[in-house]
């Protein structure tokens, strides 16, 4: 699964995992945000930060967080 800055900008994505070995306060950090497995993103800006539009509302992140999260593509 590639991870979600891999995904081009608007393109919609499902959340499938996050990879937080030995962080799992990331994990419930970004669930808390509204990026659990399931959940539908996309990427609405990578620069300075990544803003990411989830089902749950607009979210800020770091590149090492969304470098963490791997997705799958909506068919």
């Amino acid at each position: 699964m590639p991870a979600l800055d891999q995904i081009q900008n608007n393109t919609p994505v499902r959340v499938v995992s996050i990879e937080a070995e030995g962080d799992p306060s990331l994990v419930r950090q970004l669930m808390h945000m509204g990026l659990y497995p399931g959940a539908r993103v996309r990427i609405h800006q990578r620069y300075p930060t990544y803003v990411l539009v989830a089902d749950e509302g607009t979210v800020a992140l770091e590149e090492d967080a969304v470098r963490r999260i791997r997705v799958q593509a909506i068919a």
